[in-house]
């Protein structure tokens, strides 16, 4: 559960293919999570993805298709309690390959409120 005011902790999105299996995401070198927080548009009027990007890990190996941030101090503030969006983008460095995982979402909690 995340609450407002929270940092240090962790967000994780396990990337799955169509058949629900994991994606083996061990190829990448270049690891984000984007995140939007409620009411944010997703695109622009062009098509371009929004959001904000922040450095992400394998939570293994990357086999598992799991990737992990640890959420930076200031990130969740009062105000921005809600339904906030994630999604996981993989690639690499030769830009050989781009994937990303369906845009997902988590609840961040107000101080006094119960999850």
């Amino acid at each position: 559960m995340i609450r407002v005011g929270d940092f240090g902790g962790t967000i994780t999105i396990n990337m799955v293919q169509e058949d629900g299996t994991a994606y083996d995401a061990s190829g990448g070198d270049i690891l984000n999570i984007r995140l939007w927080a409620p009411g944010a548009d997703v695109c622009d009027s062009d098509g371009n993805l929004l959001g904000t990007l922040y450095t992400a890990t394998f939570v293994t190996d990357g086999t598992d298709g799991a990737l992990e941030m640890t959420i930076p101090a200031g990130l969740f503030v009062v105000g921005t309690e809600g339904q906030w969006r994630k999604r996981a983008e993989v690639s690499n460095a030769g830009a050989t390959f781009f994937t990303g995982s369906e845009i997902g979402t988590f609840p961040v909690y107000g101080c006094a409120e119960q999850g």
